[in-house]
């Protein structure tokens, strides 16, 4: 393969990524011979989100094992993802890197007309294929610890969980929170409500319906709920504005929980006030693993679950409120206990 001439741009995370802690650069690596290439969700880069993990995990494998890199970006509509994956493997970059679970569909053609080319697609268990990998992650566990932070914050004992559509997957994170709640308070009050198929939200469209949830929030708030955990996508946006009202209107003590990203960084000052900590999927040390392992020879086709274990989950502490709250000591206990094997954490609730 041809060693690509297009090099990312240095952007903060990369340039985190290649510096030693003392903050002299890694030297480059030899060039392994691997080129990898990535093609991004809509919205490109600086999005605080898996994009930019996914750059950082790229200029991590470029610096340290030689990896050469190339990603590229989808325009806002987003419909041109069967292009970009087939001009990456097109160009012999293997593997292919897709970010987000709305590559699937276009995946699964793209990766049985290119048999020679690896695949990856972050946070989507589909498409299954010989020659695609599906980095996907362990929900249940971070939401366990979203779960023992919420039982500790709430003053009422009285608690919600907000998702976006009640599949399998969507369950797996409120498996987690319910256990991780009543591992601290066993009789706390937990309300469950999912977004699809409510008045005015299709059963495809909970992950994007921030009025509904909204609503839902603020109906489980004036029943008592005090610390919310949602994992509902953009529609979190409506829970954390819920949350916002009820202290404006002098609800004090109560609170929202993020998932996925570190919501502290893509949200409003207002709502940073708000946010108690969120479940982050690393995606930066996920996908790094798994190039890592590529260029050894190691990557085959198939699911592969990123874990508490696997330094690919973690609870952020960005707000300060979890050391404010002196949280975080207990939070670091539980998830080596979950490493250890010493707790088992449902998968359903």
């Amino acid at each position: 393969m041809v060693k690509p001439t297009k090099w990312l741009p240095v952007v903060l995370l990369i340039a985190l990524a290649a510096t030693s802690a003392c903050g002299s650069p890694i030297p480059e690596a030899k060039y392994s011979g691997v080129n990898a290439g990535a093609v991004l969700a809509p919205g490109g880069d600086s999005d605080n989100g898996f994009n930019d993990m996914t750059i950082a995990a790229l200029g991590r494998a470029h610096h340290r094992i030689g990896v050469g890199i190339k990603r590229v970006t989808l325009s806002q509509r987003g419909d041109e993802r069967a292009q970009r994956l087939n001009q990456l493997a097109d160009q012999r970059y293997s593997p292919v890197i897709a970010v987000g679970d709305k590559y699937a569909a276009d995946l699964s053609d793209v990766a049985s007309q290119h048999s020679r080319t690896m695949f990856a697609i972050v946070d989507c268990p589909a498409p299954r294929a010989e020659n695609v990998v599906n980095i996907t992650f362990a929900e249940e566990q971070g939401s366990y610890l979203m779960g023992v932070a919420a039982a500790r914050k709430s003053g009422s004992g009285h608690l919600g969980f907000i998702g976006g559509s009640s599949d399998a997957h969507t369950r797996r994170y409120q498996a987690g929170f319910v256990a991780g709640a009543r591992s601290v308070k066993p009789n706390i009050a937990i309300d469950v409500q999912y977004l699809a198929g409510q008045p005015g939200v299709s059963s495809s469209d909970g992950r994007n319906s921030p009025t509904a949830a909204r609503g839902i929030a603020a109906q489980m708030l004036e029943r008592g709920a005090d610390v919310l955990y949602h994992a509902a996508g953009s529609s979190g946006l409506g829970v954390f504005d819920a949350v916002v009202t009820a202290r404006a209107q002098g609800n004090r003590g109560v609170w929202a929980i993020g998932s996925d990203t570190d919501q502290q960084l893509v949200t409003t000052p207002e709502q940073q006030k708000i946010i108690l900590t969120s479940m982050v999927k690393r995606v930066d040390n996920a996908v790094f693993a798994f190039l890592a392992d590529y260029s050894a020879g190691k990557a085959t086709g198939g699911v592969r679950l990123m874990t508490l274990a696997g330094h690919s989950m973690d609870f952020a502490a960005s707000g300060g409120y979890l050391v404010k709250y002196k949280l975080i000591a207990e939070l670091n206990r539980v998830k080596q206990a979950i490493v250890d094997g010493k707790i088992t954490v449902p998968t359903a609730p």
